[in-house]
């Protein structure tokens, strides 16, 4: 296996690009690595242990009044604490609300909840020709630079993020997709999204199920009717939901 890293070695070295050959050729170009060059990632880059991970996308949704945004609160206090959430460890890091709606109630939970982090209450779009990724990106930037790495960013809701595009769209669940990939690649923040459940609570979130392919973990939040009490289940491509 060697001896073939060591040919690809030679081979790029002998054959760089042509001059003519696009920027964005060139850029995937360097993307490119030869896999017998791989070693393993036996460890995972945490950020709450067992349940999200460093730089990924994720969800927290269910019906309204389920206590969605408390819960976020919630996870976000912790992370810029660096204190366990639910009994898990966290990796402390800087966090980004962006509360999209919600206006003074937003403010009355956070005060309620002793939360001290970073938030943004402004319009964001994260979808069109439009959209505010840039800008956005641009704000952790240089906010992490006086204070620290980010490591959160919420997106509080979904729904408002998506502007004018339709969430049953598989084309525009695509582009806001794509925005939230840039957005994690650029500050390698963890980045999740708050939406609401479908009309039947059985099938998952609201909207194409293309944003669900596209999650590495979800969150759900259900209230029990009866006691008033909350519940909340992990669940990650491929593994079945697990209350806890």
């Amino acid at each position: 296996m060697s001896a073939a890293l060591d040919a690809f070695d030679r081979a790029v070295r002998q054959f760089p690009p042509p001059p003519d050959m696009k920027a964005r050729a060139r850029a995937l170009l360097g993307c490119s690595d030869w896999s017998g060059s791989f070693t393993p990632h036996l460890t995972n880059n945490y950020l709450v242990k067992g349940v999200l991970n460093c730089g990924e996308l994720s969800m927290i949704y269910g019906p309204s009044n389920t206590g969605k945004t408390f819960l976020a609160i919630d996870l976000a206090q912790a992370v810029e604490a660096g204190r366990p959430w639910f009994g898990r460890r966290v990796r402390q890091g800087r966090v980004l609300y962006c509360s999209l709606e919600g206006g003074g109630g937003f403010v009355n939970r956070c005060v309620a909840a002793g939360a001290s982090f970073w938030t943004l209450r402004a319009g964001v779009t994260l979808t069109g020709p439009r959209a505010d990724t840039a800008p956005l990106i641009e704000v952790p930037q240089h906010l992490g630079g006086l204070h620290g790495r980010f490591a959160l960013i919420v997106v509080d809701t979904l729904a408002r993020a998506m502007g004018h595009a339709d969430e049953n769209a598989a084309a525009d669940i695509a582009d806001l997709i794509r925005n939230c990939d840039t957005l994690r690649a650029a500050t390698g923040a963890h980045v999740v999204a708050i939406h609401h459940s479908g009309k039947d609570v059985g099938r998952g979130a609201r909207g194409h199920s293309a944003l669900r392919t596209a999650l590495d973990a979800e969150i759900v939040l259900a209230c029990d009717a009866g006691q008033g009490a909350r519940r909340r289940d992990r669940r990650a491509a491929g593994v079945p939901a697990a209350a806890s």
